[in-house]
């Protein structure tokens, strides 16, 4: 029979890993998903489907800034709003400027991106820009066909104010993780008591 200590020793190592490579694990999925945004084209527009692009993040609606924006970032954005492609990108607030946030500035988008969010930026409302930069898009008229928006944010053109959104939190899996190892312990150290 192995040593009590040493057969302790070996599972406190496991238990510990296992539960640190799974916080790895959660940590990572919590950097990389990206965070909740509802986009809207808004401003001075002939048709629906162009504007100035507003982003609702944080609970606050802004702008993005038209440095490095591109046809792709505009793609991206088209597609968010459930239309089929972007035709073009305009810079210097040709759909009249902003107020609030400039939540994005130096955007770079492959055009691959689900959401805005997912692209590159300087960092949420990290930015050297002015209302007099605020890009605009002009998707196509054409929707994806049966299109839903998943995004549970409702759209603020009746400026109703939207909740915060929560942000994700590990602590609760670090407790989970602590009273694992409490009850290894307790059966190794108890092992008549169940």
């Amino acid at each position: 029979m192995k040593d009590p200590l040493c057969a302790l020793h070996q599972c406190l190592v496991l238990v510990f890993l296992g539960c640190t490579f799974q916080l790895h694990c959660l940590a990572e999925d919590a950097r990389v998903q990206a965070p909740r945004i509802q986009l809207r084209l808004a401003g001075r527009r002939n048709k629906g489907n162009e504007g100035r692009v507003e982003v609702y993040y944080n609970g606050e609606w802004g702008t993005v800034c038209d440095d490095e924006f591109s046809i792709a970032t505009a793609t991206v954005i088209c597609k968010e709003l459930g239309f089929i492609y972007a035709q073009e990108w305009v810079p210097g607030a040709k759909y009249g400027r902003g107020k609030g946030q400039i939540w994005i500035d130096n955007v770079r988008c492959t055009g691959a991106e689900k959401t805005l969010a997912a692209c590159s930026s300087n960092g949420w409302g990290v930015t050297d820009c002015k209302h007099s930069e605020d890009a605009g898009v002009v998707c196509s008229e054409q929707r994806v066909p049966g299109f839903k928006f998943v995004n549970t944010l409702i759209n603020d053109i009746e400026g109703k104010p939207l909740a915060k959104q929560p942000q994700p939190e590990l602590h609760s899996f670090q407790i989970i993780c602590f009273l694992e190892i409490c009850a290894v312990l307790h059966a190794l150290v108890n092992p008549d008591v169940k």
